[in-house]
């Protein structure tokens, strides 16, 4: 499965910089995700936060060294980021249970955590009671906080928020406002993207919004949800495993119901047993009239990590994830396939799956060639791939507009496209397509 695969290269780079600065946007973009989602996903694939995860496995390395190499306590609190002697000693006892002086006597305990590793197991076990259906909208109406793409940090907002709400006066309007067939006061998590991210206290209701309120609907347009009376943590393993379908798009909700007369009790259940539900809503494709604005740029010379793929090109995406795992996800600009030979009508092609870096690949099959400087018509196409032919269509009527013969072969680089694990909007992808402009001698 290829989300596990990103992972893993996700935690691959942790573990290489737990001696230096980690960044948690550099390992999102390595699983192809936000930092948003990326943590969100890591705490409830292995039960733990990202922090603490990180916090967990500097300390183990800490010990180590604290033991093996006879270190000063400050030379490896430094090592691992602590320019506090003091934060150290507190990390370190939160791990061990003892502060670091006492980690070089003999026969003292110490907590040593290995490193997380994903696979998939096939086993047997008892039933998920579970649902898909295509939900029609429904409108809701409450109060909502924003977030951030900081996990550790919404952990503590949300129950604060709730604990506000339940005791301020707007909390009772909520419940007369709810209708009688969803007699219920739901927590909906909302993600349109990286600065759109809100968490709703609010009622399901066709009445009139009092001031004050605001109104969102589940889900926004028709879409897919999968609803089960399971824990928040499995229900997100299943869900983004199995049942997110191709070519959604953002926004995705989860929303958690509590009936209004035992909320207080259900609340404690939270994290436990509650009725929760996700949906990704998705629209139908349609055709746009599109302005496209064609340019003529001198390339510049790029070294490349690239493998030649011959066969069916709409699938080549699938493959192109090994040169990024070959390079450990060192990249220095877009990726781009390079069109060696095309047939329009059977899809089928020859290209090279090209991802600029200046890292040697570790893996057979992946190779370097740095790559021409070369004169290109080039034209930026905004939405899904299955608009793309507009595009290519427009690169030709300029170019016989204005004489000039392109050549193969041609790129298309990818600006903005799906992740691994999320695939985005597709109305939003960005894709710069180039044409070699062949000189008369």
């Amino acid at each position: 499965m290829e989300w596990l695969k990103k992972l893993s290269d996700a935690i691959a780079y942790i573990e290489k910089h737990l001696d230096a600065e980690i960044s948690y946007e550099e390992a999102a973009r390595i699983a192809c995700c936000s930092p948003y989602y990326f943590q969100r996903m890591f705490s409830y694939v292995t039960g733990i936060s990202l922090s603490d995860y990180i916090r967990r496995r500097r300390m183990s390395q800490a010990a180590f060294d604290l033991q093996r190499c006879d270190a000063k306590v400050l030379d490896v609190a430094l090592k691992y980021g602590y320019t506090s002697p003091t934060a150290f000693n507190r990390a370190f006892q939160k791990v061990h249970g003892i502060p670091p002086t006492a980690a070089k006597s003999i026969g003292m305990t110490l907590h040593a955590y290995p490193p997380i590793q994903f696979s998939v197991n096939i086993t047997g076990g008892s039933a998920m009671a579970y649902h898909i259906a295509e939900k029609k909208e429904l409108r809701f109406a409450g109060i909502r906080i924003r977030l951030c793409e900081d996990m550790e940090e919404n952990h503590k907002i949300v129950p604060h928020f709730w604990k506000e709400t339940m005791q301020s006066p707007q909390y009772a309007e909520l419940c007369q406002l709810a209708d009688a067939g969803t007699n219920a006061i739901f927590g909906i998590s909302v993600y349109e993207d990286p600065n759109h991210i809100f968490y709703y206290i609010a009622a399901a209701t066709s009445k009139k919004i009092p001031y004050g309120f605001m109104s969102c609907a589940f889900p926004l347009r028709p879409g897919w949800c999968l609803k089960a009376r399971e824990t928040s943590r499995k229900m997100y393993r299943v869900f983004s495993a199995g049942f997110i379908p191709n070519g959604c798009c953002f926004p995705v909700m989860s929303m958690h119901g509590f009936p209004i007369l035992k909320h207080i009790l259900c609340r404690r259940r939270h994290h436990t047993t509650a009725n929760v539900m996700y949906g990704l809503p998705f629209r139908k494709k349609r055709r746009r009239n599109m302005e496209y604005k064609i340019e003529i740029r001198e390339l510049e010379p790029l070294r490349v990590a690239y493998m030649r793929y011959e066969g069916d090109v709409t699938k080549a995406n699938r493959v192109i994830p090994k040169v990024f795992q070959a390079i450990r996800g060192k990249t220095n600009g877009a990726p781009f396939f390079s069109y060696l030979s095309m047939q329009p009508d059977t899809k089928q092609g020859v290209l090279e799956l090209c991802v600029p870096t200046e890292e040697l690949p570790c893996n057979p099959g992946i190779e370097i060639q740095v790559m021409p400087r070369f004169k290109a018509v080039c034209v930026t196409h905004i939405g899904s791939y299955a608009t793309l032919s507009l595009a290519y269509a427009a690169i030709d009527q300029y170019a016989a507009r204005h004489s000039l013969k392109i050549t193969a072969p041609f790129r298309e680089v990818f600006i903005k496209g799906p992740g691994m694990l999320f695939k985005g909007n597709p109305e939003t992808y960005i894709t710069e397509i180039q044409f070699p402009i062949l000189e008369e001698a």
